[in-house]
């Protein structure tokens, strides 16, 4: 766990990373992901029941696989001293988490109408998706709520953010660092559906991590979609207007405006806190 302190208090930087070393560490952060898996149910599973097996494997499992991938894409600062602007592990103060939160909710209600027709016929088409669905109704609906909202949000920002698009940066301009770094975090969710509005919104996170320079602030902003997803997903059945596309994208629309007349009135409002 010291190297997670050291990522977090700033005193160690990522390497330069080339576009294919970026796929390189999304296939070695797989087969580390599927291995440590086998090893960690296997174990686990002999003292508690199949449920938390698979909680308690996923969390040791992705600890593992991050603390490993740090010591091998991460090194000591050169310069001997926390480097928060190089690690983009700055806090967030609470006008910036506001501020995301607007952006946030404004970004998830208008791609979720226009989105949906593509994602409808995307996943007429996803064998994957049906295969995904099929392993999600087998699991307990608590712990599957705690991973979309929660396990898997932080985990793949270290992982996209934290390290992948930091490397990145180091070796191409911010634009291509955000593209490159969407696109495997597209990829990674291995489904038509799922890919495309994956594209789109690892682009948000990459401009939101380098514009607040801080991993809390992306990892904040995953959880708010996520869940949010799922509130809407479920307030739908009792709340009909939620499933009215023009009522969600007034909505979303009505809220994006606000963001930006209050980013206008004062941009550092997005600034991440130097710790």
């Amino acid at each position: 766990m010291k190297i997670i302190k050291q990522y977090l208090n700033g005193s160690i930087e990522s390497k330069p990373m080339d576009f294919i070393s970026s796929v390189s560490l999304c296939i070695l952060q797989f087969i580390l992901m599927v291995i440590l898996n086998i090893v960690s149910s296997s174990i686990i599973g002999l003292f508690i029941g199949e449920q938390w097996t698979y909680l308690f494997s996923k969390i040791i499992t992705n600890i593992i696989v991050i603390i490993l991938l740090l010591k091998i894409y991460f090194k000591p600062n050169s310069d001997d001293k926390r480097s928060v602007d190089v690690n983009y592990t700055r806090s967030i103060t609470l006008s910036c988490l506001l501020m995301i939160l607007l952006l946030t909710i404004s970004f998830r209600l208008i791609t979720l109408v226009s989105f949906n027709p593509i994602m409808n016929y995307l996943a007429s088409k996803s064998k994957m998706l049906h295969y995904i669905k099929e392993i999600a109704s087998q699991t307990n609906p608590y712990l599957l709520v705690l991973e979309i909202t929660l396990i898997g949000p932080i985990i793949e920002e270290i992982l996209f953010r934290g390290i992948i698009l930091n490397g990145l940066l180091k070796k191409y301009s911010p634009a291509k660092a955000i593209l490159f770094s969407s696109l495997l975090f597209s990829l990674i969710h291995g489904n038509l559906p799922q890919m495309f509005n994956a594209l789109f919104f690892g682009i948000l996170l990459g401009l939101i991590y380098i514009k607040t320079k801080s991993l809390y602030a992306v990892t904040f902003t995953h959880i708010i979609a996520n869940t949010l997803s799922i509130i809407l997903s479920v307030l739908e059945e009792y709340m009909p207007i939620l499933g009215n596309p023009l009522f969600l994208t007034l909505l979303g629309l009505l809220l994006l405006a606000v963001f930006i007349i209050l980013y206008r009135k004062n941009p550092l409002s997005m600034e991440g806190k130097a710790t």
